[in-house]
C-alpha cells in the first residue's frame, strides 16, 4: 500500500497554483527554487514510485518528500516551471546575445578586408572613404 504524503493536497491546489504553499516553504525556500529545483522520482517496490522535491539552498541540498501521487508531483513541476520561467528566458536571451555578437564580430572583420579592397575604411559599423591627402 502506498505511503501517503506529510501534506494533504488538495485537488483544487494541484489545479491551481497553490501547491508549493501547501508544501510549508519559506520564502528564501522558494526564492532557492527560483534559480535551482526539481522533482525526482525514485522506484520503490514494485510498480511504486515516490516523489521528492529537490533543491539547493546555502549550499546543501534540501528534500521535501512529495508522496506516490503523480498528479501531486505533476502539479509541483508545472509550478517550478512557472517560478523558473524567467531564469531560463533570461539565460536563452543571454546565449542568443553572445551569438549575435559572434556573428556580428567575424562579419565585421570579412567586411574590413573587402572595404579595404575597395578603398573604403570601417568605423564603427559605418563605411567611410578615406580624405584624399592633398600636397
Amino acid at each position: 500500500m502506498p505511503t501517503k504524503s506529510k501534506f494533504t493536497c488538495t485537488a483544487q491546489a494541484v489545479g491551481g497554483t497553490r501547491v508549493l504553499e501547501e508544501l510549508g516553504l519559506t520564502r528564501d525556500e522558494v526564492a532557492a527554487l527560483k534559480r535551482q529545483g526539481f522533482v525526482s522520482a525514485e522506484p520503490r517496490r514494485k510498480n511504486i514510485q515516490i516523489f521528492k522535491l529537490r533543491f539547493r539552498m546555502s549550499g546543501r541540498q534540501q528534500v521535501r518528500y512529495l508522496g506516490c501521487d503523480p498528479a501531486v508531483a505533476a502539479a509541483v513541476e508545472r509550478e517550478l516551471r512557472g517560478l523558473q520561467r524567467a531564469k531560463h528566458v533570461d539565460k536563452k536571451l543571454r546565449s542568443r546575445n553572445r551569438q549575435a555578437s559572434e556573428f556580428l564580430r567575424t562579419c565585421t572583420t570579412r567586411l574590413e578586408l573587402l572595404a579595404e579592397l575597395a578603398g573604403f575604411r570601417l568605423h564603427g559599423r559605418s563605411l567611410r572613404r578615406p580624405r584624399s591627402s592633398r600636397q
